[in-house]
């Protein structure tokens, strides 16, 4: 779970590219993104397939931004907001793909 709610302040919205996900945020001026591909991985002693979601991108330096002038963070709120920003966008994109069928 997130450890800071300082991110459902945002307006999230979530777009697909081929086998990419984009999670965008934006509020105001500031916006970001983090960016998934959709793997599957294929079971070695059994035939199972698992669809996993990896990270391959993440651009939120502008709201990283807007959260230290909001906040004044320090070193140590970073790594928790970077905690968060990649918990967020997972589960954000977790219920879009569970809504959608994906």
């Amino acid at each position: 779970m997130y450890k800071t709610g300082v991110l459902c302040d945002y307006n999230v919205t979530i777009s697909k590219d081929y086998d990419r996900y984009k999670v965008f945020y934006e509020r105001g001026d500031f916006k970001g993104s983090c960016v998934y591909r959709e793997l599957t991985l294929n079971g070695i002693k059994k035939p199972i397939n698992q669809r996993c979601l990896l990270m391959t991108e993440c651009d939120m330096g502008d709201i990283i931004e807007d959260l230290h002038m909001t906040f004044t963070l320090s070193s140590e709120d970073l790594e928790t907001i970077s905690s968060d920003i990649r918990n967020h966008s997972y589960d954000k994109l977790s219920e879009y793909l569970s809504g959608n069928g994906g």
